[in-house]
């Protein structure tokens, strides 16, 4: 299957359950409508659109045993990181702890298994 086609059909999965989203949204409170809140949601999700269509490219033609780890576990880790940095809200050390063993186990997770492809490639 074509890179672009299985972005497509990712894109099209989520505008199916957009309204799925929106029926199960309260809507009561008031919402900020300034820039800091859907504008810069539109940016992330561009971002995120991005970030989907690199993934998908590098599974069609990279090395997804280095793309899976690093896009799919460490990017949400690194995220909660820098927000509780921007806000200066410092969990338990232990949690804290935590997240960077968890970057540091995917990281070298990732690279271990490129390495031993280069291995077997060699032979």
């Amino acid at each position: 299957m074509k890179a672009e086609a299985i972005f497509f059909y990712m894109a099209l999965t989520g505008l199916h359950l957009m309204p799925s989203a929106l029926l199960v949204t309260d809507f009561s409170p008031k919402i900020n409508w300034g820039f800091n809140r859907p504008y810069l949601t539109a940016i992330i999700q561009l971002l995120n659109a991005v970030r989907a269509l690199a993934i998908v490219y590098a599974f069609r033609f990279g090395k997804a045993s280095i793309v899976s780890p690093l896009s799919n576990a460490v990017a949400p880790v690194i995220a909660i990181i820098i927000w509780l940095l921007i806000y200066r809200v410092f969990s338990e050390t232990m949690v804290l702890i935590g997240m960077i063993a968890l970057i540091v186990s995917i990281s070298l997770l990732a690279f271990e298994g490129s390495g031993e492809e280069q291995v077997a490639e060699k032979a």
